[in-house]
């Protein structure tokens, strides 16, 4: 099947056209990918497309006749040619070469070329891989150099000495764990002490003129009592006396009284035995205070209620609420001065302690109301 159309791109004005192979010098191709995609060829440009021989010798001497181009795709005829060209997109390669010779030549110069650039492509991929090879040689070098030089360093090369420090890490580890356990012993020796010396003040405090009864370790106890309070689990069990017995400060008269199951705190305040000296085991003095607010008036009472009957200046919108009772409220101050008169604090240091006692009342309240919203929502 001889090849007789082509079709080509003028490198000038980028204009396309299907041309007979007669028209493009020194060009017999064989077959449809008989040539060079980025090659330019000699194309003959006639106003009028002809197929007449003798019409193109005529025009080989007007230069001007010929242009260079680039083939896109090669066909037996122009209908076939046209059919190709329907509804696809042809790939237009990147011309290197766009030097063309006007001499007459054979087909063996395209092949020439073509083997030329191939050969290139080799050399060019042969050379890459040469660099490489180089370039993980040396890597390998500078990396087994290093190694070499660290094991000649101290830290490889010296085994008596890693010897030595090991040995001396290992005696080091082993002292500070004989001490960490001495440590141990003594704090469950203190942690002993400080029960038995809370156990012992909490009963001095709670009934001095009460006949003193051997206390037992209720965690060397197996017997249950008939009585006991829980407590937080930070807290040691007390067993409290089970005749009433009067409470009062170690310092100076009876303060606190208590008849049956209640206790008299001052001013006709009473509130349950077991309440208050749970109210005696707290630690901090604001959840003293809270705590205590709450035994007198009640958390639904207390919500409702603030400390002088102000207005907050947060809420500015918001009515004042009715204030708490001044004999309940001296009442809760006197119990809360007691407890820091019993803390041997200086003189300093209880001024700025009692200051934070409405402070802390008033913090409880927010704390309901906010618990309130809560729950409303």
């Amino acid at each position: 099947m001889s090849i007789s159309y082509a079709y080509i791109r003028y490198l000038k004005d980028q204009e396309r056209e299907i041309v007979n192979v007669n028209h493009i010098k020194n060009f017999h191709p064989e077959h449809e990918l008989d040539f060079i995609p980025n090659k330019a060829y000699m194309v003959q440009w006639l106003a009028i497309d002809s197929d007449d021989e003798t019409e193109i010798d005529s025009n080989l001497q007007d230069p001007d006749s010929w242009y260079k181009a680039q083939i896109l795709l090669l066909a037996a005829s122009r209908k076939e040619l046209e059919k190709k060209l329907e509804g696809t997109r042809v790939k237009v390669s990147k011309v290197f070469d766009t030097s063309v010779e006007d001499s007459s030549e054979d087909e063996s110069a395209s092949s020439s070329l073509r083997q030329e650039m191939l050969d290139s492509g080799k050399a060019r991929k042969e050379k890459k891989k040469e660099q490489q090879k180089a370039k993980s040689s040396s890597l390998k070098k500078l990396l087994s150099e290093r190694l070499e030089c660290r094991k000649r360093s101290a830290v490889f090369g010296d085994e008596p000495e890693m010897k030595r420090k090991c040995h001396g890490l290992e005696m080091k580890n082993q002292e500070l764990m004989t001490r960490n356990k001495e440590l141990g012993a003594k704090m469950k020796e203190v942690q002993d002490l400080n029960i038995r010396l809370q156990r012992a003040l909490l009963e001095k405090l709670s009934c001095p003129h009460c006949e003193k009864k051997d206390v037992k370790d209720p965690r060397n106890s197996k017997e249950v009592p008939t009585r006991h309070t829980t407590f937080p689990p930070s807290s040691p069990e007390i067993v409290p006396e089970e005749e009433p017995c009067r409470m009062e400060r170690s310092d100076g008269p009876s303060k606190y009284k208590t008849t049956g199951d209640k206790v008299h705190i001052g001013q006709n305040v009473w509130l349950p035995v077991k309440t208050w000296e749970m109210l005696q085991l707290q630690n901090k003095n604001s959840v003293f205070v809270k705590n205590l607010a709450v035994a007198i008036w009640g958390s639904d009472k207390l919500k409702d209620k603030s400390v002088d009957g102000k207005a907050c200046n947060r809420f500015k919108g918001n009515a004042a609420k009715p204030p708490l009772s001044p004999v309940k409220l001296d009442t809760m101050k006197a119990c809360y001065e007691d407890r820091l008169e019993r803390q041997n604090l200086s003189k300093e240091e209880f001024a700025i302690e009692q200051k934070k006692f409405k402070k802390f009342i008033t913090e409880k309240i927010m704390d309901l109301n906010r618990t309130q919203r809560k729950k409303d929502q």
